[in-house]
């Protein structure tokens, strides 16, 4: 490489430093731009990152509701437990986030079994084994297997489970 090219690399790696922190100014304008007038200057750039907030924000709010859920749970709260874990699974469906499906229906089959109604927590349990198979999770599925374990266990129906050994 001539000598006269090389000692241009500081500078053009400082105009391309320049040129980044540029476009990252006017993506950031657009967005507040398209947050306050609902139009972008720039095509489909404002758009997708609004998506995409959107989508960390249902993500975030998911978790939440998951954990608030999982507590309500520990404390035998099951009622709102109930409420907070099935909001976690609506937003969980919107996100696609399938653990976080299996996981949620799979707290919501242990209130149910909390509050007696075996039936559904065993429709909950096998929701959640069916995600856990799915997504090749084996962790979630013996996790699954077990809340059917309890189930048929305190119900002095072993034999039913879906999983013999």
């Amino acid at each position: 490489m001539p000598q006269s090219i090389k000692s241009l690399g500081p500078i053009l790696l400082h105009t391309v430093r320049l040129s980044t922190i540029g476009l990252t100014l006017v993506a950031l304008a657009d967005v507040a731009q398209a947050a306050q007038t609902g139009v972008s200057s720039i095509p489909n750039l404002s758009h997708g990152k609004v998506i995409a907030q959107a989508n960390i924000n249902r993500q975030a709010e998911a978790d939440r509701q998951y954990q608030q859920g999982v507590a309500q749970v520990d404390r035998n709260e099951n009622d709102a437990a109930l409420k907070s874990l099935q909001q976690a699974l609506a937003l969980y469906q919107t996100t696609g986030d399938r653990i976080g499906q299996m996981d949620s229906t799979r707290y919501i089959g242990w209130a149910y079994y909390q509050l007696k109604d075996n039936p559904k927590a065993l429709a909950q349990f096998q929701q959640s084994l069916g995600i856990a198979q799915e997504t090749k999770n084996l962790a979630g599925e013996a996790k699954a297997l077990n809340g059917f374990g309890v189930v048929y266990a305190s119900l002095k129906k072993v034999d039913k489970s879906p999983c013999k050994l």
